[in-house]
């Protein structure tokens, strides 16, 4: 199947205010012609493939009284390849490889606020709920014995990861207390959602995993390298006191020895 697609509209706009020093006009156009094919292949009795593409000119212009003018334009492109297997019972697997796009768009009276703007805290405020949602979930099986708990653990890095990002105080107080905690998943979990930024949880987090594992430099060496790119590790220096605090940096030290601890 293939074909063409178009749209077009012309829209203008009159407002009548009775205690406004003018009245308000505006006219917009747009304009949408794509052009688009989906086909499906029968591999054999149980497999077949779907292969589907889409291409779209999008213009548009919107002009007001108030000398507010925009002309957006885009070259838009999505598809589909999927594959199907259909069981003997009728049933119908599939994996699928997706792509699809919606145009832009603009407002007009600036009304959005100056800090919503900002790609990135528009899509941690839009994941927000599901991320809290997700570490709701997760939370109850922390304690788990591996293997049981370890993907909720996982996971609740990665939620961390995107709360400390958008700036949450709890998140981040939980990710630093994580490091003096029984899972060494949520240590390193941690460790990782606050690499990177300057708090002062971070800090709290380097110092007391160091203080837990200062006696066992292989440990520092080698989580140390997969969470924050650094070994904190002890001075092998007799004048350099056990318990002062670790620098956030030290280039990591050269070994013959790695070692991988349990995964808890």
């Amino acid at each position: 199947m293939a074909g063409l697609y178009t749209l077009e509209q012309d829209v203008d706009l009159a407002r009548i205010y009775t205690y406004a020093a003018s009245d308000f006009y505006s006219a917009y156009t747009m304009q949408r012609n794509a052009v688009y094919a989906d086909t499906t292949t029968t591999l054999n009795e149980q497999w077949s493939l779907d292969v589907g593409v889409r291409a779209e000119l999008y213009s548009a212009d919107y002009d007001d009284s108030n000398a507010v003018r925009f002309a957006p334009d885009d070259d838009l492109f999505g598809g589909k390849l999927a594959l199907n297997y259909h069981t003997v019972r009728g049933n119908l697997l599939y994996g699928s490889i997706s792509r699809g796009y919606k145009n832009g768009g603009f407002n007009t009276d600036g009304s959005l606020d100056a800090d919503l703007r900002d790609s990135e805290r528009l899509l941690n405020l839009a994941l927000a709920e599901p991320l809290a949602a997700a570490l709701e979930r997760c939370t109850p099986q922390w304690s788990l014995a591996w293997p049981a708990g370890n993907g909720d653990r996982l996971l609740t890095g990665t939620v961390w990861s995107w709360r400390v990002a958008a700036g949450d105080p709890g998140v981040r107080a939980a990710a630093a207390e994580a490091v003096r905690g029984p899972s060494m998943t949520l240590a390193r979990a941690g460790l990782r959602a606050l690499h990177g930024h300057p708090l002062p949880e971070r800090q709290q987090a380097v110092d007391a995993f160091y203080q837990r594992w200062q006696n066992k430099p292989v440990i520092l060496d080698a989580w140390s390298r997969r969470v924050v790119g650094y070994a904190i590790s002890r001075s092998i220096d007799d004048s350099v006191s056990p318990s002062a605090s670790p620098p956030c940096a030290i280039p990591l030290a050269r070994s013959t020895l790695t070692a991988r601890p349990d995964a808890e």
